[in-house]
């Protein structure tokens, strides 16, 4: 077996931040409910038993286990769940503002996008404005949640694989 060695890589300060079910905390947001109290699918095809989630709700996943990659016939009748089309503009408008938010605490080079929901920063040139790590990643949440009222989990470590373990193990956010 090949054992990787990077006691001789450059440690540096890396946030992982992932908006907690974006499509559907976007739309909860829209509608002027807490993400975290909504009981939203965003769902293609919802007028088709095989429509599929794109994403739920926390509150839907917890209380019915909807998740993404679920089919509109799982989804009990005359239940609390709304079901709403995805609006693709909409949440890559809303991923531009977070990004901008980013770009408040880090360069562009500092940015590493994932996905429409998920980035990784790196924070190393930011301590002398904003703080240790923790502040700045405490900082960023608080911004996005003032700003655009959207709850988000963030992994905090020395390289990118660190910073995403947490979300693999279920882990509370800070």
């Amino acid at each position: 077996m090949i054992r990787m060695d990077y006691t001789h890589e450059l440690k540096r300060d890396l946030l992982c931040i992932d908006v907690k079910s974006f499509f559907a905390s976007v739309e909860s947001v829209k509608r002027h409910i807490h993400p975290l109290e909504s009981y939203i699918v965003v769902m293609s095809n919802p007028d088709l038993d095989g429509g599929l989630v794109l994403a739920s709700s926390p509150r839907v996943k917890k209380e019915y286990g909807i998740k993404t990659g679920s089919r509109r016939f799982e989804i009990p009748k005359n239940s609390k769940i709304q079901i709403v089309e995805p609006r693709m503009k909409l949440y890559i408008k809303v991923n531009m503002m977070i990004n901008e938010i980013f770009r408040e605490f880090v360069s562009d080079e500092d940015i590493h996008i994932y996905s429409i929901d998920e980035s990784f920063l790196d924070v190393t040139h930011s301590h002398a404005l904003y703080g240790n790590t923790y502040e700045i990643a405490k900082k960023i949440q608080q911004t996005i949640w003032k700003r655009l009222r959207l709850v988000t989990a963030i992994g905090i470590g020395d390289r990118n694989f660190q910073t995403i373990f947490p979300f693999f193990h279920s882990c509370s956010p800070f």
